[in-house]
């Protein structure tokens, strides 16, 4: 990785403070990223819809007559495949935005043009861990879908509950996919440009930041609190675990930074 200290390379009078500007993720990779994981839960429903809900009419579905969700495991698998593939780009694309904010931003407050050095292949083992996680949370999300729906259907089956009652909870669970969808695509996409940030600042030398919320009254109680406050790098927050700004769950906060002369 280049490394380089901005505050030396762009000198200004003592106790002037330059604040970055927050990087949000765009609404069309959130989007993306939902639309992704819901395709997981169509090919579920249609599965549904088409093998195990005709069994359990007829009375075909037994204990040890299994194969009846064995059709939408392997469909399922390949949904994941293209969704994790769908899921890389979107984050390649949000990573190349943040580098083109990043250099902006840069340029803009402290009339700087680091284009040369704040570039992807930067950041290349970082994106493979974010790569990583979010390919083992789509495996995780499908397979937490699949076991809902096997776990009401094996239980209905054992009651003897009348289809129409199974159908209702089954559409119950689908709705709690689609709606664990949209939170881990928003989740996943703040939590990650937070910590690009924070690997961007490290890497320009930048030692602290600043706490960023949203400002609107969706921001929990505790991180209103933390507005502008001030923090090193690495050090621990008063937020939930000590984490960083959009590392919390379903945090929207940004970590901006700061250079104090």
């Amino acid at each position: 990785m280049n490394r380089i200290d901005l505050k030396a390379l762009s000198p200004q009078p003592k106790g002037k403070t330059i604040k970055f500007r927050p990087i949000e993720e765009r609404l069309g990779s959130v989007l993306d990223y939902t639309a992704a994981l819901k395709r997981i839960v169509k090919i579920i429903a249609a599965a549904l819809k088409n093998e195990v809900l005709p069994a359990y009419r007829f009375d075909a579905l037994t204990r040890d007559e299994l194969s009846w969700f064995q059709g939408m495991k392997a469909a399922v698998g390949f949904a994941v495949s293209g969704a994790v593939d769908t899921v890389k780009k979107v984050f390649s694309a949000e990573s190349e935005n943040h580098t083109k904010r990043t250099i902006s931003d840069i340029k803009r407050s402290l009339k700087l043009d680091v284009s040369s050095t704040v570039i992807s292949s930067d950041i290349s083992d970082f994106m493979a861990s974010v790569f990583a996680r979010n390919e083992s949370m789509t495996g995780i999300f499908a397979a937490d879908t699949m076991a809902d729906v096997e776990r009401i259907t094996m239980t209905a089956k054992a009651r003897r509950d009348p289809l129409s009652k199974l159908k209702v909870n089954l559409l119950k669970s689908l709705k709690k996919a689609r709606r664990r969808a949209e939170l881990v695509a928003r989740d996943q996409l703040s939590t990650f440009l937070s910590e690009l940030t924070l690997e961007r600042l490290k890497q320009m030398g930048v030692k602290l930041y600043a706490w960023s919320t949203s400002l609107d009254e969706r921001v929990r109680a505790r991180h209103a609190a933390l507005e502008g406050r001030v923090y090193k790098l690495g050090e621990p927050t008063a937020a939930e675990g000590g984490g960083a700004p959009g590392t919390p769950v379903n945090c929207r906060c940004k970590p901006v930074g700061v250079i104090k002369y």
